[in-house]
């Protein structure tokens, strides 16, 4: 039986993660995608701030994410979520038991500040992000301070430079 896989997509809004999870699924079998911003979407009614169920997107992100881990019938999990710094994948990796023997691969999704912005302006709705967010975080994620047990539990790192996406393959 091959490995299990989980995947942990990181890098600033519209750089396309998301994007990369669902061309890796359609691509694979036995993949179980988890996305903070889905569970956020589904939880959200049309009057509520967007950040108001913060708590409840957490919990069930990781809830979701560790019976995927657990599940026998899944073979690789993508968390799909910002992850600009490690200390933010810290947070998950404290609340999953993720097993020794399972790969951990962190998705460095490396795409340019203006296509970032450029790809978010297609964006509709709620899913839109200001420009500054983007910018703030885009920075953010370029001078990420790593903490060293993460790096050591992170088993690949693969680079997902702008025109080519790295699928595995």
């Amino acid at each position: 039986m091959k490995q299990k896989i989980v995947f942990f997509t990181r890098g600033p809004m519209g750089s396309g993660k998301s994007y990369w999870a669902r061309r890796y699924a359609r691509r694979h079998k036995g993949v179980c995608i988890i996305s903070s911003d889905a569970i956020r979407m589904r939880l959200l009614a049309p009057e509520d701030e967007y950040f108001s169920k913060e708590k409840e997107v957490w919990k069930i992100f990781y809830d979701e994410g560790q019976k995927a881990i657990d599940d026998p019938n899944v073979r690789e999990v993508i968390f799909d979520a910002t992850y600009l710094t490690d200390k933010a994948l810290a947070r998950t990796l404290r609340h999953l038991n993720i097993p020794k023997e399972v790969k951990v691969v962190e998705v460095k999704i490396n795409t340019p500040l203006e296509k970032c912005y450029k790809q978010n302006a297609d964006r509709k709705g709620r899913a839109f992000v200001p420009n500054f967010v983007i910018e703030d975080a885009y920075n953010l994620f370029q001078i990420n301070k790593t903490i060293s047990w993460v790096r050591k539990r992170i088993n690949e790192t693969w680079e997902v430079g702008n025109d080519e996406q790295h699928l595995g393959e």
